[in-house]
């Protein structure tokens, strides 16, 4: 599942998309379609590994707390990985291509803990900050889905 929007030329860039029907996007202006929607396609076929990537605005318009917890409740893992770049990025360039505005009041300056967030759902949470720290979080979050827990990986970007 694809739900990035500031960063979605460099997501698509990176991903090396072989196989049709293997990757998703919504076609419509849907802010917050990828935590449910990655519920629903792991439902629909339990045994592939269900990737959501999206950024912090998409994760907290997508009421995480019910996708994760319904994720739970139906043993339906799946990985949400957040592009947080501490702000509702897409929205705050549409206002600066449009108005002399200073403050949009799109920024997230103390974003909410979303790994918290998984942790309240029965999922698991995890936090990374620096380019190195990526990786073995990555591996910990697949590990963790493949056992059964779905996981969220905050990884933290330059803000917009």
């Amino acid at each position: 599942m694809n739900q990035t929007i500031s960063p979605a030329n460099i997501v698509l860039h990176q991903i090396e998309r072989t196989i049709p029907g293997t990757m998703f996007s919504c076609a419509g202006g849907c802010i917050g379609w990828a935590p449910g929607a990655a519920f629903g396609i792991k439902l629909a076929e339990p045994e592939k590994t269900v990737i959501a990537l999206m950024g912090d605005g998409a994760f907290i318009y997508g009421c995480p707390e019910a996708s994760l917890y319904a994720a739970w409740s139906h043993n339906a893992p799946v990985l949400l990985i957040l592009y947080n770049n501490r702000g509702y990025g897409a929205i705050k360039s549409l206002f600066h291509r449009n108005y002399p505005l200073v403050n949009t009041g799109a920024d997230i300056t103390e974003p909410p803990d979303y790994a918290g967030i998984a942790r309240a759902c029965h999922a698991f949470g995890l936090t990374v900050k620096e380019p190195d720290e990526i990786k073995p979080a990555l591996k910990e979050c697949l590990s963790r889905v493949k056992e059964g827990q779905s996981a969220v990986l905050d990884v933290w970007i330059e803000p917009v």
